[in-house]
């Protein structure tokens, strides 16, 4: 009864260790077998949770976007690797969203998101940076936000302007002194 005892307080913390079914009895017998069946069941069944949790961290870790998973009460349930770069922050699972950035104008639009639940994108500016924000509504009450980084695109979008006004500038002064 005391390896039974034993038995169960490991499968409990979770470190399953088989326990010998070396009574006399066979009705103990029986009752040690079921024990450790289920508790090789419970090994099996934590070692794949724990496999494909590592998978998804490791996914969410190697993308090039930050993700935010949002919950109904407003805090943090999971942050990528990227999005903490962005915010310059090490830990932010478990407290409010507010603490990602001081950025008013990110803060209202993914407040507004949080509070209409309406799905949308917004473009921000973060320490120099340009981002497209994507908020949607997940099942279950959640809510993620996707920050993509645009600024290549957008430094392009300026040096095209830029480019245009200077050629559109240029070509007008020898037009004028022709005509």
């Amino acid at each position: 009864i005391k390896s039974i005892k034993y038995g169960l307080i490991s499968v409990n913390e979770g470190n399953f260790e088989k326990i010998n079914a070396d009574s006399y009895d066979k009705e103990v017998n029986d009752v040690i077998s079921e024990i450790n069946g289920i508790g090789e069941k419970l090994q099996s069944s934590i070692k794949k949770e724990s496999d494909d949790r590592n998978k998804l961290d490791y996914i969410l870790n190697n993308v090039s976007d930050g993700i935010i998973v949002i919950s109904e009460d407003k805090t943090i349930n999971l942050i990528n690797n990227v999005a903490k770069e962005i915010f310059g922050i090490s830990v932010a699972e478990g407290k409010n969203y507010s603490v990602l950035t001081e950025n008013a104008a990110f803060n209202d639009s993914v407040s507004e998101f949080l509070k209409d639940g309406k799905n949308g994108c917004f473009q921000t500016e973060i320490d120099g940076k340009y981002y497209m924000v994507s908020l949607k509504n997940l099942e279950k009450g959640f809510k993620i936000v996707v920050l993509s980084d645009v600024t290549a695109m957008k430094n392009g979008e300026v040096m095209r302007s830029e480019f245009f006004a200077n050629a559109s500038h240029e070509l007008k002064t020898p037009l004028t002194a022709i005509k």
